[in-house]
C-alpha cells in the first residue's frame, strides 16, 4: 500500500496518520470488516402496506438487496464518515456490554442465528436480566447523532414552524430489524428493547418492541416508549402499526423468489417525489416544514427537490438510475 503524505510549503513530505487510516479503511484490500455472512440480513428488512389506495413501503429497498446479493459493484460506496460512524457504534456497544456486566445485568451478547425459511442471518446484540422481575430482555443497540435523528427519536413538544406535538419513535429500519429479533427469540425472551445512544451527549432512550396477536391470527407490530429522563415528547402506551410480522416475513419470501428467478425487482423508492407524494408525506410528518416551504417557493429548483432518503444514501444509486432508464 502506498503511504499517504502531504507536502509543506518547503516541499517536504509529511506523513499524515489520518490520511493513512482513511486510505486503509477505504481500500478493498483492507476492508475485511465489510465482509459478512451469506444470506439476507435483518438490517435489510422492509414491509409494505396500503394506506387507502396508496402503497407504502418502509425499510430497505429490495433492489439494493438484489444488487448486494448478486455482487454488483457499488457505484456510490459510503465514504470514510460512514465507516468511522460504524466503528464508533461498535465500540460504544462494547462499552455498554461492559457496563451491564458491572451492574450484574448481563446474560449474553453477540448471539448469532440463522432462519432457514427466510435465509436470514442475524446477530442479537445482547440479553440482560430485568432485576425487578428476574426476566430476560433482548437488546438491539443503535447510535445516532445530529438534529434530524434526534427530533424523530426523542420527539418534540412543539415542532419548530408547526407547533405540532411529535412523540419520539424509532427509526423505521431499526424498528423492523428489532421486530425480527423479537420474533426470532419470542420463546426465550420475556421482552425486547431497542436501545438508542446519542454519540455526542451520551443520552439514551429505550423502546419496547413487539407484536400483538389479532383475532385473525396475524401479529400486529408495535413500539412503546420506556419512561426516561431524556425524552422530549413522551407518549404512553403501545403505538400499533398498520402491518404485521407476517407482512414483514412476506417481503423476505417475495424477495427470495425474485432472487431465485434472477429477476431484478422494481425499485421501492424515488429520489424525487411528485407533487402529490410530497403533499402526502408532509401531511404524515415525513417532510420537515423547512424543506416543504423551500419546495413550495420554488419547486423546479433542483436543490429544493424532495425524495426518499434511501435513494440518496444508496450504494448503487447511479447503477439504479441506469437500470431504470434501460429496463
Amino acid at each position: 500500500m502506498q503511504h499517504q503524505s502531504f507536502t509543506t510549503t518547503n516541499n517536504e513530505p509529511v506523513f499524515s496518520l489520518i490520511a493513512e487510516e482513511d486510505n486503509a479503511v477505504l481500500s478493498e484490500v483492507h476492508r475485511s470488516f465489510d465482509k459478512r455472512r451469506q444470506g439476507l440480513y435483518p438490517s435489510e428488512a422492509s414491509v409494505s402496506y396500503m394506506d387507502g389506495n396508496r402503497k407504502i413501503v418502509i425499510g430497505t429497498c429490495n433492489r439494493s438487496v438484489w444488487y448486494r446479493t448478486n455482487e454488483i459493484p457499488k457505484t456510490n460506496p459510503g465514504g470514510i464518515k460512514l465507516y468511522q460512524t460504524g466503528r464508533i457504534g461498535k465500540e460504544l456497544e462494547k462499552m455498554q456490554v461492559r457496563l451491564w456486566k458491572e451492574l450484574g445485568l448481563w446474560i449474553a451478547n453477540n448471539i448469532k442465528f440463522f432462519n432457514k425459511d427466510l435465509v436470514l442471518s442475524g446477530e442479537l446484540d445482547a440479553i440482560v436480566k430485568n432485576p425487578m422481575t428476574g426476566k430476560l430482555m433482548g437488546i438491539e443497540m443503535k447510535t445516532h447523532y445530529e438534529y434530524p435523528a434526534r427530533k424523530q427519536i426523542y420527539g418534540a413538544k412543539k415542532e419548530k414552524g408547526t407547533g405540532r406535538f411529535i412523540a419520539g419513535q424509532p427509526k423505521d429500519n431499526h424498528f423492523l430489524q428489532a421486530l425480527l429479533y423479537a420474533w426470532e427469540y419470542r420463546d426465550v425472551l420475556d421482552e425486547f428493547r431497542l436501545f438508542y445512544f446519542e454519540r455526542g451527549t451520551g443520552e439514551r432512550v429505550e423502546f419496547r418492541i413487539g407484536s400483538a396477536k389479532r383475532n385473525d391470527g396475524q401479529h400486529q407490530c408495535y413500539w412503546e416508549q420506556i419512561p426516561g429522563r431524556y425524552w422530549n415528547a413522551f407518549q404512553e402506551g403501545k403505538v400499533l402499526q398498520p402491518y404485521t410480522i407476517e407482512d414483514l416475513h412476506k417481503r423476505y419470501k417475495d424477495l427470495i423468489k425474485v432472487l431465485r428467478k434472477k429477476e431484478m425487482p422494481e425499485r421501492d423508492f424515488e429520489i424525487t417525489w411528485d407533487k402529490e407524494t410530497i403533499e402526502y408525506k408532509y401531511s404524515q410528518g415525513k417532510v420537515s416544514k423547512t424543506n416543504y416551504d423551500k419546495w413550495v417557493k420554488n419547486p423546479s429548483l433542483q436543490s429544493n427537490q424532495v425524495g426518499d432518503w434511501q435513494c440518496s444514501y444508496c450504494d448503487w444509486k447511479d447503477q439504479c438510475k441506469q437500470d431504470t432508464i434501460t429496463s
